[in-house]
């Protein structure tokens, strides 16, 4: 299977590196990229690179790794020469109505939402078949976005704002999170490297402990919160100053935007 990738950034070349990593060969990926530098770095993986889509080989999958705002610009045209392959976009915030529109009607097309930890093959990634896909179509997707983490079919599209602002935006929130817990670390007098540790180290180990454990957060949540202890009184402080409101927030923001940059790129 032939796979072209549009775009040569970073989410494209975590996937590119994990399509290697599990056996795929580098000769059966092509990346068009009009950035001589981000061609010149995918080149040391084996692939083949290209600058415009006037050179583009046939393929049988195309991978839409551009910004949103340049993607309508970046696919004019493209698909006078690949009338039948799958179409996957990583592009946040373009619709598949309005994907397939700015590809001639092409009715191949798949809607996907991975997240920064891709790059490391942690990621979660978001994803939505409209008509016209095949169940054959939905498996390769999975085989390709499945080599950086776990994949989530959305039986809705709208569902893929609610993924968007949940695990799309969700590391800056962890990031977010860490920054401020390290700081107070070192308000309370700990050195930088120490407060760092142990608050990525925190994070790291209940992140695995959730994810292994048969029990719910809310249950490890009570494990380690002992009667009129710290922690309690931690978490009193936290409900006192509507930490979940504040959140709930935050994430209800982000979806609106991811609705409205949407709304915005309909046609």
């Amino acid at each position: 299977m032939q796979i072209t990738f549009l775009g040569g950034g970073n989410m494209s070349t975590s996937i590119i590196k994990g399509l290697i990593s599990n056996g795929t060969s580098p000769e059966k990926i092509q990346v068009i990229d009009i950035n001589k530098v981000a061609r010149d770095s995918l080149l040391e993986l084996g692939v083949s690179t290209i600058s415009s889509l006037d050179d583009m080989q046939k393929t049988d999958v195309i991978v839409l790794g551009v910004k949103p705002h340049h993607l309508q610009e970046a696919v004019a045209g493209m698909m006078k020469k690949q009338s039948n392959c799958l179409v996957i976009s990583v592009a946040a915030g373009i619709r598949t109505g309005t994907l397939k529109k700015w590809l001639s009607n092409h009715k191949r097309v798949i809607r996907a939402m991975p997240n920064l930890p891709s790059s490391i093959g942690l990621g979660v990634t978001g994803l939505y078949a409209g008509q016209g896909i095949s169940s054959d179509d939905r498996t390769v997707a999975e085989n390709i976005l499945g080599v950086v983490g776990q994949n989530y079919w959305m039986i809705e599209e709208s569902m893929l704002e609610a993924v968007t602002a949940l695990s799309g935006s969700g590391p800056a929130y962890i990031f977010y999170l860490i920054e401020k817990m390290e700081k107070v670390g070192m308000e309370m007098g700990l050195d930088e490297k120490t407060s760092r540790s142990l608050t990525i180290g925190t994070f790291l180990g209940s992140s695995k402990l959730a994810a292994d454990s048969e029990e719910l957060p809310q249950a490890l949540r009570k494990k380690v919160t002992s009667k009129a202890g710290t922690t309690e009184k931690a978490l009193i402080e936290f409900e006192q100053r509507q930490l979940e409101t504040v959140i709930k927030s935050g994430i209800l923001a982000a979806k609106k935007r991811a609705e409205e940059i949407g709304d915005n790129n309909d046609v």
